[in-house]
């Protein structure tokens, strides 16, 4: 019993792997495939019986090989792909060559009976372009053209049915360049919905203007870095800055400039940050810098960086324009343990170092606020 049982474990195993393994596939070559060995297990039973109550005359008795033939080799093909599921130019032109000898071969031997097969060969050629694309397309019309044009030199029956075939003829390529524009234009569609798609979402994650992360974005990396944070019982710092005077600049110099200089003090924030840290603008003139990995030194070192570099002189509209920020630093989890609570931690820095002179970081404190002035000139407000 105990045998019994491990020998089903084993089959249900097995079933899973190769379940998972055909699941990994981006294509349907392995149901092409498994329709192969279908559709060709069906028509050796069927030449079998008819062998069997003896209407196959001697000649034709290689009817039945030929059919067995074909089955052996759709299942090879079909074991290749459980063996190899990454997709392999020369096994779907093997399955393609496959289909149209077996198509032309009875289509020959058969005859009168024959036309059936009028509907594989457009059947197998529309087939692989629409699995495969226009490439594999082009591939198949011009298997199928070749192997019916060798089916018309050796066979006097066919050729004497030229209505019929020239029909099949221009079937074979009518129908696939016909099926190779349509193919174009929806990958065309295709790739203009997916643009669309692409634009869409990053402007529901990211601000139009600077192109930074919006709030919503910053928001939801920054849970991820609290639930990571609070699994890997890590520390992570969040800066709060709002730009000093950028009110009386868009007031006195128009929205034009005042989006200029947000734009370029995006920039600026970008290069003053390390790679991996998260620079977000959440409005109008305030911003967000995500610190990861970053001991309380360096953290000074940062919103220092950022206090001079953002302080520089700017070159909008024929003018040199100069302004300061103001810092809030708030470190998780000690000054918050969720998004809200460190966002107004940080906050609450942000507002005591204006309070104090501007141009300048506070570190948060329940007990007391450090506050780090630099001197750099610039507007107020």
């Amino acid at each position: 019993m105990d045998s019994e049982t491990t020998v089903t474990e084993v089959h249900r195993g097995l079933f899973a792997t190769l379940r998972e393994r055909l699941a990994k596939r981006s294509d349907s070559e392995h149901i092409q495939a498994l329709v192969r060995i279908a559709i060709g297990s069906i028509g050796t039973m069927y030449v079998f019986f008819i062998y069997a109550s003896g209407k196959l005359s001697v000649s034709q008795q290689h009817i039945l090989f030929i059919a067995t033939c074909f089955v052996l080799a759709a299942i090879g093909i079909f074991l290749l792909v459980i063996i190899q599921p990454e997709a392999s130019p020369p096994r779907r032109l093997a399955g393609m060559v496959l289909d149209f000898s077996a198509t032309s071969y009875f289509m020959y031997v058969m005859e009168d009976m024959g036309f059936v097969f009028f509907a594989v060969y457009l059947w197998v050629t529309i087939g692989n372009g629409l699995r495969y694309g226009a490439r594999y397309l082009f591939m198949a019309m011009t298997a199928s053209i070749a192997s019916f044009s060798i089916v018309l030199a050796n066979s006097s029956y066919w050729r004497e049915q030229w209505g019929f075939s020239a029909g099949l003829l221009v079937g074979l390529v009518g129908l696939p360049l016909y099926l190779s524009s349509l193919l174009k234009q929806l990958g065309k569609q295709h790739d203009e919905l997916k643009k669309l798609y692409e634009q869409m979402a990053r402007h529901a994650t990211h601000d139009s203007l600077t192109n930074l992360p919006n709030r919503k974005h910053f928001h939801d990396q920054l849970a991820v870095t609290i639930a990571s944070a609070k699994q890997e019982k890590q520390t992570f710092t969040v800066l709060y800055l709002d730009l000093d005077g950028f009110k009386a600049i868009n007031d006195d110099l128009g929205h034009a400039i005042g989006d200029q200089l947000i734009e370029k003090t995006a920039r600026r924030l970008e290069h003053c940050v390390r790679k991996g840290d998260m620079v977000a603008r959440v409005g109008g003139d305030e911003f967000i810098v995500l610190l990861q990995d970053v001991v309380s030194s360096d953290v000074s070192k940062i919103a220092e960086k950022i206090i001079e570099n953002l302080s520089k002189p700017l070159m909008l509209a024929d003018r040199s324009l100069s302004i300061t920020t103001s810092i809030g630093v708030a470190t998780y989890p000690h000054d918050g343990v969720d998004i809200n609570a460190l966002i107004h931690s940080a906050d609450i820095a942000m507002y005591e170092a204006k309070r104090n002179g501007k141009n300048g970081y506070r570190i948060f404190s329940r007990g007391q606020v450090h506050f780090a002035p630099l001197n750099v000139k610039g507007l107020s407000g």
